[in-house]
């Protein structure tokens, strides 16, 4: 029997929301090959998680008991999909599943798909849309070669609200992982995000179109002027330097729920949009009039960051 196998995450004795995801991808692709997904959970003591993911979504679960790892890996997931007659790998768009991706498509021989987000059909070909050129374009990719690995970009695909799903069968496994490259030492958490982004009512967001770090100090001068105001960046921003990392709006940063976001010159890639897609209200300033943060405003404005925000703070100090 034909299998699409979903690679679930845990962490502190949780499953990550996006091993939910990368299972709606798997039974989305599945009506489109016509095979039957299955989900493979690794480490120790998860027969609670397995039985949890397995009520939750429907699908049958394999957890695979491996005392030298706790969380996903290449080795124990080819062991499991070279038992079975894979098509499909269906893995995180994570730290993890990044990692693990590339080494189980060499391993397999087939092909490898990053952050996807759809598919689709073309007569026999199977089709998959990524998005690439920092978020600004959307290609379609078509597969060559079984088996697929892919990784599932974060807010792509859910199951739909209201659906019922019967409980799914938990299979156990056990897997001596061996001399592994890669050994699980732990995991270090990150610095806390600052709790003014979390409590703010509106985030001015600075982007990679701001030019320069000089450029923050308008971007601070409007936030300042509302109450509840904080200034955020995106990625680029952060990584230059230009605001601390606990600043960062995005996937690998801060999620925030303002009532107003103020995209100023973030040209609206995946990762960051994930961040910021709770906003009550989106307000996008970009010189680029295709970038993709415009699809996600409510308010959009063509024009130079640069040259807008000193005549929005000139009229706003006018108004006082």
């Amino acid at each position: 029997m034909k299998r699409i196998i979903v690679g679930v995450e845990h962490l502190d004795g949780e499953i990550t929301p996006i091993s939910f995801e990368s299972a709606a991808c798997a039974v989305r692709l599945s009506s489109l090959l016509d095979v039957l997904p299955l989900a493979v959970i690794v480490g120790v003591d998860i027969d609670e998680l397995a039985s949890r993911f397995a009520e939750r979504t429907g699908l049958d679960v394999v957890a695979v008991h491996c005392p030298a790892g706790r969380t996903l890996t290449a080795a124990a997931l080819s062991n499991v999909v070279n038992s079975l007659e894979t098509v499909c790998v269906c893995l995180p768009q994570t730290v993890v599943g990044g990692q693990i991706a590339p080494m189980l498509a060499v391993v397999l021989d087939g092909d490898c798909i990053t952050g996807v987000e759809d598919f689709t059909r073309e007569g026999a070909r199977l089709l998959v849309r990524r998005a690439s050129h920092n978020a600004k374009i959307a290609e379609w990719a078509a597969v060559r070669d079984y088996p697929l690995v892919v990784t599932v970009a974060q807010g792509a695909f859910s199951f739909a609200k209201g659906d019922t799903v019967r409980s799914g069968s938990v299979t156990h496994l056990d897997f001596d992982i061996g001399d592994e490259r890669i050994t699980y030492r732990g995991v270090a958490v990150a610095e806390a995000t600052d709790t003014e982004l979390a409590e703010a009512e509106i985030i001015f967001a600075a982007g990679r179109g701001i030019g320069a770090r000089e450029n923050l100090a308008v971007v601070e001068q409007l936030a300042g002027r509302f109450a509840g105001g904080a200034v955020a960046g995106s990625r680029p921003v952060c990584d230059a330097g230009w605001l601390p990392y606990r600043r960062q709006v995005g996937q690998t940063g801060a999620a925030v729920r303002p009532r107003t976001y103020v995209a100023c010159g973030v040209s609206g890639a995946t990762q960051h949009v994930q961040g910021m897609r709770e906003a009550e209200f989106v307000v996008a300033i970009n010189k680029d009039e295709h970038a993709p943060i415009f699809q996600h405003a409510n308010v959009g404005v063509v024009e130079d960051v640069k040259a807008f925000l000193p005549v929005l703070l000139s009229l706003l100090r006018e108004a006082d």
